[in-house]
């Protein structure tokens, strides 16, 4: 699974970050842009990940008190929240593709 993220990422990132040196030929300030490059990059899903945590933050007060309402009959707490899980759609994936890259920028084989 790592073989096929550093093939995918970190083989990429790493030749970013190699043509940087090479442009300013100052390791320090390399990593300096290759970082802006990168947190540029990844804007976008961290920036989902972040609006998906908010809207997760809206829905488990929610389903807190459902928890609460319905803890001894699980199946009608399941068929109440199921209305609730319908208006505030959840990405699964969009909250750990980033958790899965960055280790993968910070990891020590981009070079």
């Amino acid at each position: 699974m790592m073989d096929f993220l550093y093939d995918l990422c970190g083989k990429p990132f790493g030749w970013i970050m190699r043509l940087i040196y090479d442009w300013v030929d100052n390791y320090a300030f390399a990593i300096l842009l290759f970082t802006i490059f990168t947190k540029l990059i990844l804007f976008p899903i961290s920036y989902k990940q972040q609006k998906n945590s908010a809207r997760m933050q809206r829905v488990n007060p929610k389903m807190e008190k459902l928890r609460q309402k319905y803890k001894d009959d699980p199946k009608k707490m399941q068929d109440e929240a199921l209305p609730g899980r319908e208006r505030e759609p959840r990405r699964i994936l969009s909250a750990d593709v980033p958790a899965v890259l960055h280790p993968v920028r910070h990891s020590g084989r981009c070079l």
